[in-house]
């Protein structure tokens, strides 16, 4: 699909290699893995723990998707893999095998909360059961001015469907509207309900539990391929 896409970026200065920071609701840290998984042990433990995960390299020369997969969430752990499809389809080489990529991920503790400086951040999760272009609309349950950033992740692997990403749209200050996003050949198979978890929060930057973070969203020209996206200021 090669329909130009708003999208969203939340930074944080975080090194991109195994290691971790603690934040004061949460924690935040970058790790190497591959399709096979891991474990990511918490350290401590969480009443209500939301997973956000992302690929932040591309070493794997195919020109196969992938994404970080969080499941089996709990209050001391989560499982994490970088997964791309397995299609299996014509000449599609996809084969469900990911080699190691640099995955960062936050854990935050769910509600509402207000930083040092002022910033409110709200973290929560919906049972989301559609897909296949048809959404399930969320309220927040604080109101942001103008439009926030929202970062959505799948905390669940209810339908056995490793390649399943949290496709969001009409982002506003009182809610949003988020779906199951799985590949192609599969976009039919979304049976039972999966847990997405979601972040929101104010454009601008700041200072959290010590880090510097900047939060934006961008113009609608994102596409298919490589977009650079430049900092207002240097983290």
């Amino acid at each position: 699909d090669s329909d130009a896409e708003s999208d969203f970026f939340l930074t944080s200065f975080v090194q991109p290699t195994v290691g971790e920071r603690q934040l004061d609701i949460g924690q935040v840290g970058s790790i190497d893995v591959n399709s096979v998984g891991t474990t990511i042990n918490f350290g401590r433990s969480y009443t209500n723990p939301v997973v956000f995960a992302f690929v932040t390299t591309e070493n794997e020369t195919s020109s196969a998707p992938d994404i970080a997969r969080g499941s089996n969430v709990t209050g001391t752990s989560f499982d994490l893999r970088s997964v791309e499809p397995n299609s299996g389809v014509g000449s599609d080489t996809t084969d469900g095998t990911h080699g190691v990529e640099s995955v960062s991920y936050i854990v935050l503790e769910a509600g509402i909360w207000t930083l040092a400086d002022g910033t409110v951040v709200e973290v929560g999760k919906s049972d989301v059961s559609t897909g296949a272009n048809s959404f399930t609309n969320v309220n927040f349950t604080h109101t942001f001015s103008g439009t926030p950033v929202a970062i959505s992740s799948i905390q669940t692997d209810n339908n056995g469907i490793e390649f399943n990403s949290a496709r969001q749209n009409n982002v506003s200050g009182t809610g949003y509207q988020v779906t199951n996003e799985p590949a192609d050949y599969q976009s039919n198979a979304i049976t039972q309900a999966e847990s997405i978890g979601y972040l929101v929060i104010g454009q601008g930057s700041g200072s959290w539990s010590g880090l510097n973070f900047e939060a934006g969203i961008t113009a609608d020209d994102v596409t298919h391929t490589d977009r650079a996206v430049s900092f207002s200021s240097s983290l």
